[in-house]
């Protein structure tokens, strides 16, 4: 059994059509570093496409590439040229966030692990 209070789900898209894994403790570090929730990221129009500063993880060279200042985002790894989309979803409680930012049922029934 998985319980969820809040903050964010965050996937990682796999080889395979449909396949997605929960991301690694390091990869939602530095994706919620990136994403920087809570800041005021463009004030007029949104960024075309966000190159985030490269960092490294064992022996590989990663960035995360963000379109729009939101979606789609997608982790890179420069070293072997491997593209993962990142998919993530917000969860708050009805009684106290904004409503348009619950993650459904039906949304939550859709993701496969």
């Amino acid at each position: 059994m998985v319980v969820c209070t809040s903050g964010c789900l965050i996937f990682i898209k796999g080889d395979k059509p449909d396949e997605w894994f929960s991301a690694l403790p390091w990869q939602q570090e530095k994706f919620m570093e990136v994403m920087r929730f809570g800041t005021t990221k463009s004030m007029c129009y949104p960024n075309p496409i966000t190159l985030t500063k490269p960092f490294t993880k064992g022996s590989f060279n990663y960035r995360f590439k963000i379109i729009n200042d939101w979606n789609p985002c997608y982790l890179m790894n420069m070293t072997t040229g491997k593209e993962r989309e990142v998919k993530y979803f917000k969860l708050c409680s009805s009684e106290t966030d904004d409503p348009s930012q619950i993650v459904s049922d039906d949304t939550i029934s859709q993701i496969r692990m």
